[in-house]
């Protein structure tokens, strides 16, 4: 009997830690960064992010233990018709100097409105610091 509950609760504790061990999908507000870092890296020529009547106004990184990284945007769309933000209208500076473009984004946003969006910037091991729009 006792071997049988000696068994029954390493089984438990070794399930328990296992359970614990996996990274949790959950998203997570990711510590600002100084307000005064100006990051330089150097950006190629075709990378710049194409110019649109989209402007950043604020903005949130976020990530999980997977590694995941995403950003949430509140957007103004600066023309007077409604207009759709799409993968190449806005990139993410990551701490290792890679520039990436959103992993999917389609939002259409009225004119003159600003709308918060959630966006997708895939698995980095270096966190987001900084995205980067061309407003016309």
């Amino acid at each position: 009997m006792t071997r049988l509950f000696l068994s029954l609760s390493l089984l438990l504790s070794l399930s328990a830690f296992a359970h614990e061990s996996e990274p949790s999908p959950s998203l997570f507000f990711d510590k600002p960064i100084a307000k005064e870092f100006a990051a330089q890296f150097e950006i190629e020529e075709d990378l710049h992010p194409e110019q649109s009547p989209f402007r950043v106004v604020d903005f949130a990184f976020m990530s999980n233990e997977q590694g995941e990284r995403w950003a949430m945007v509140n957007v103004l769309n600066t023309a007077s018709a409604p207009r759709s933000i799409v993968v190449n209208h806005i990139y993410g500076l990551f701490a290792d100097g890679s520039y990436r473009k959103p992993k999917t984004l389609a939002q259409r946003i009225d004119g003159g409105t600003t709308q918060t969006v959630l966006i997708p910037f895939g698995v980095s091991k270096t966190p987001l610091v900084k995205l980067i729009a061309r407003e016309l």
